[in-house]
């Protein structure tokens, strides 16, 4: 960190001296005094001076997202993933498995006073969302969502907080799940020529946006109803 610092002040001194040297061969060579070359290396020198006082003055813009380069933080990460999968597909309660790494992504409560509820999933890109249905023990006139998610890392990135919640809308007996504020997040990388990637470990860009280079976040919808709402449409019972 010490050196980052110090190369371009070092820089900046040789940049200094190689403009004095200039000058003195200048002032031996008259044909170069009548271009006015010294008055643009001056000028060219405080220029220099000016812009290495701005690059410190100025505030250091980091990109928002996490960059995640630890090996056993992307193994914690995945473990999440899987774990929350598995107790999804066994119809588990999820809050009591208190599975490291999955949080609330958002949480719905609505006042519900009918007999039956349907669920409907609207996007085709939520085909594949664990749904979860868990029958409380009193009528309480309350349905209760959670959005239970896992992070999600692409090329060393966390870009979790970047995606947004679903949306969920209960009207007329119809619980609606979509998914309305999809985002679309791109990426670039540098690429080394062939000549020297063939000779290192390294990957070409061709290899960069690989399944096993990312950790794509799970989702869960946990639905927990009154006791006597007969509830209709694709979803699985919690049974554990």
């Amino acid at each position: 960190m010490i050196l980052t610092s110090i190369i371009p002040i070092v820089l900046l001194l040789l940049i200094i001296v190689a403009i004095y040297k200039m000058v003195n061969v200048i002032k031996k060579v008259p044909f170069l005094q009548k271009l006015n070359l010294k008055w643009m290396l001056s000028i060219y020198g405080v220029l220099l001076l000016v812009a290495v006082g701005l690059f410190y003055v100025l505030p250091n813009e980091r990109p928002s997202n996490k960059i995640v380069d630890n090996q056993d933080e992307l193994v914690k990460v995945e473990n999440a993933r899987r774990l929350l999968t598995m107790a999804a597909s066994e119809g588990k309660q999820i809050s009591k498995e208190n599975i490291e790494g999955v949080e609330i992504k958002n949480h719905w409560d609505f006042t519900y006073e009918e007999k039956q509820l349907d669920v409907t999933i609207l996007d085709d890109q939520l085909g594949t969302l664990f749904t979860l249905v868990e029958r409380k023990n009193v009528n309480d006139k309350r349905v209760e969502v959670m959005q239970y998610h896992t992070r999600t890392i692409i090329e060393n990135l966390d870009i979790t907080d970047d995606i947004p919640p679903l949306t969920l809308e209960l009207v007329e007996g119809e619980l609606t799940i979509r998914n309305t504020h999809s985002v679309d997040i791109h990426f670039g990388k540098f690429d080394k020529e062939f000549t020297i990637t063939q000779f290192t470990e390294e990957k070409g860009i061709e290899d960069s946006f690989i399944d096993e280079d990312h950790i794509w976040g799970e989702n869960v919808l946990y639905i927990r109803v009154p006791k006597d709402v007969n509830v209709e449409g694709d979803f699985q019972f919690v049974t554990q």
